[in-house]
């Protein structure tokens, strides 16, 4: 077995690992987004504004 060869049990694995592990990561990347964007915009309402939304 050469060192690019991963065996068909591993394989498997991994696909349903990512399978799985791929809309928690899409949710992970949208709530941060949310965050940011969120701050942004109420950045630009003033300083005690961006102060609530960060509590």
């Amino acid at each position: 077995m050469s060192v690019l060869q991963v065996p068909d049990a591993l394989r498997t694995e991994l696909r349903a690992t990512l399978r799985l592990a791929g809309p928690v990561v899409a949710a992970q990347l949208a709530h941060i987004s949310m965050g940011f964007v969120d701050t942004v915009m109420v950045g630009r309402l003033g300083p005690e504004a961006l102060a609530g939304v960060a509590l």
